[in-house]
């Protein structure tokens, strides 16, 4: 069995458990934004002049002022961490969950940092993951999310979610607990990496979207299914695109795509028509 149909499976398996659990909206949000800080997020976007790291730490300030005015209308609590990661430092935690207006300090600083070093994507994902378990664990009803800001290209993880498979672990290392984070992923990455030669990824995403509005059985099958299109991607961060936003529409989160050339997003699977994405991710409709 190829390494795309044993990540199906775990898709169906323990996709099946937890994708359609409505989770109501709670009292307390914990969120944790994660920032990739490897050496590639250095590279200029001719979109916009600015690196990726950069235009990074943009999107997380904007996208934090947008939710936290939502939390305000809807009188919800909101805990925020602030993480980077590179293969020198690992997952370095910045600041653990504190206040929005905190947290947005916490991104100024680390805007005047540079990039450096390769990419742990998967130690950095468990990592996030691990962090929200062991922390947010109040009483009281809450919900978790990571925000995760990346151009992708896993080439130096060694911790325990490593190796060929690091996909299916990552999958299992975020449904290892309820209520699982709801994963929203911002991509920042060439053209050619956004898209397939083989399949339109916003076709695909209109396919994830209707997952919603399906039965568990039916809705799995499907996603199982389409996930094996992933073996007609030629190269590894076209297939990391791919896996991020079957993770986002997993969880009910959601996932956007910026190409160095384009200031508008190339995915956006908030935007796709019935999205059932989680209100907290900025782009969602309301």
């Amino acid at each position: 069995m190829n390494t795309y149909k044993k990540l199906a499976l775990t898709f169906l398996s323990l996709g099946t458990a937890y994708a359609s659990a409505a989770v109501a909206e709670n009292s307390t949000n914990f969120i944790e934004i994660v920032i990739d800080q490897t050496s590639s997020m250095s590279a200029t976007r001719s979109s916009t002049g600015n690196s990726r790291f950069a235009d990074a730490i943009s999107s997380a300030v904007k996208n934090l002022q947008l939710v936290n005015d939502r939390a305000k209308v809807k009188n919800t609590t909101l805990l925020v961490g602030v993480s980077t990661f590179d293969s020198s430092q690992g997952f370095k935690q910045r600041v653990d969950f504190v206040t929005p207006e905190q947290a947005l300090d916490t991104l100024q600083q680390i805007a005047l940092e540079s990039p450096r070093a390769s990419t742990p994507l998967a130690d950095a994902l468990c990592s996030a993951a691990d962090e929200l378990y062991q922390e947010s664990v109040p009483s009281g009803k809450y919900s978790r999310y990571i925000y995760f800001y990346t151009d992708l290209n896993e080439n130096q993880s060694k911790g325990s979610c490593s190796g060929s498979d690091w996909q299916s672990k990552v999958i299992q290392k975020f449904f290892s607990g309820f209520p699982h984070p709801i994963m929203n992923v911002t991509m920042f990455t060439t053209k050619d990496n956004l898209t397939t030669p083989n399949y339109s990824l916003r076709e695909l995403n209109g396919m994830l979207s209707r997952r919603h509005t399906t039965n568990n059985n039916d809705a799995s099958t499907e996603a199982a299914r389409e996930y094996t299109w992933s073996t007609q991607l030629n190269g590894d961060v076209q297939n990391e695109v791919l896996f991020f936003t079957y993770l986002a529409n997993y969880t009910n989160g959601s996932a956007v795509g910026y190409s160095d050339e384009s200031a508008d997003p190339i995915i956006d699977s908030s935007n796709t028509s019935g999205s059932g994405c989680d209100w907290m991710y900025p782009s969602c409709k309301e």
